[in-house]
């Protein structure tokens, strides 16, 4: 079971430009999967990069339209959005290479708010990858060129992941997500998204708004996952929220123990 835990209260508005065109309301709710929560199609209308079969994730059948992404939504209507929006992405293609911006920036051109994540990989082929940063700073001179003649593919850093893998996406972070990757995803309420490379697939690249949104350089390093009890495990622990992974069978054996105090129950 996977856990967040909202810290932000604060509004969505679907942010033009982005490079998932489709809005919420657009979105088909294919299946229930609590009673306070519905499971709702996602498709980029350009393009088709997801999944024909997603089981065991979902029960939806995809069968004659890929389905990339899966978002986990209110039933209730008249529920106010949430600051937080969890999805499960699927990928046969890797995605483009893109950054989402901080709250500064994105409050500095009309927006409430910017875009932090974290991904939890669910499923991954050998030899998947994912991209966080880049191999060195450059300057924004150096980013705009790597921009304009795709080289910026041969300088984010690339890493190999697997069934079980944290990665946290601070805003500002330059990222992709790679072919044949099955992941969680929690993320602050936007789609507010700059694209830098496409991988031959020609749409759009947004080189001043990326220029001005990136943290053109390493990523940040990412804390350990920190141990609560036996049965909790903090993956990722940010201002915007708390992304857990929880054992219910030692929570329904009653073995959740905080660690450091044996005995305790």
């Amino acid at each position: 079971m996977l856990r967040s835990v909202n810290r932000a209260a604060r509004a969505w508005q679907t942010a033009d430009g982005a490079n998932r065109r489709h809005e919420q309301e657009d979105l088909p709710c294919l299946s229930r999967t609590t009673d306070d929560h519905r499971a709702c199609l996602g498709r980029d209308r350009s393009q088709t990069l997801g999944r024909l079969d997603l089981r065991p994730w979902s029960s939806i059948d995809a069968s004659t339209d890929p389905v990339g992404e899966l978002w986990l939504e209110r039933t209730d209507k008249s529920a106010p959005n949430p600051a937080l929006l969890l999805k499960l992405l699927f990928t046969s293609e890797p995605l483009s290479i893109q950054v989402h911006p901080n709250d500064a920036f994105a409050r500095s051109i009309g927006l409430p708010n910017g875009k932090t994540e974290a991904w939890y990989i669910l499923s991954a082929l050998p030899g998947a990858r994912i991209a966080l940063g880049l191999n060195r700073h450059l300057t924004p001179q150096e980013l705009r060129e790597a921009i304009g003649d795709g080289s910026i593919a041969d300088l984010v850093q690339w890493r190999p992941v697997a069934q079980g893998d944290v990665i946290f996406v601070p805003g500002g972070t330059i990222h992709a997500i790679g072919a044949d990757i099955v992941l969680a995803e929690i993320q602050q309420r936007s789609d507010a998204t700059f694209r830098l490379f496409d991988f031959g697939r020609h749409r759009e690249l947004h080189e001043d708004s990326v220029v001005a949104a990136s943290e053109a350089g390493p990523p940040p390093t990412q804390p350990p996952p920190r141990r609560l009890t036996d049965a909790r495990l903090v993956l990722v622990a940010s201002s915007y929220f708390v992304f857990e992974r929880i054992d219910l069978r030692r929570i329904r054996s009653g073995d959740s123990r905080p660690i450091g105090k044996p005995g305790f129950s």
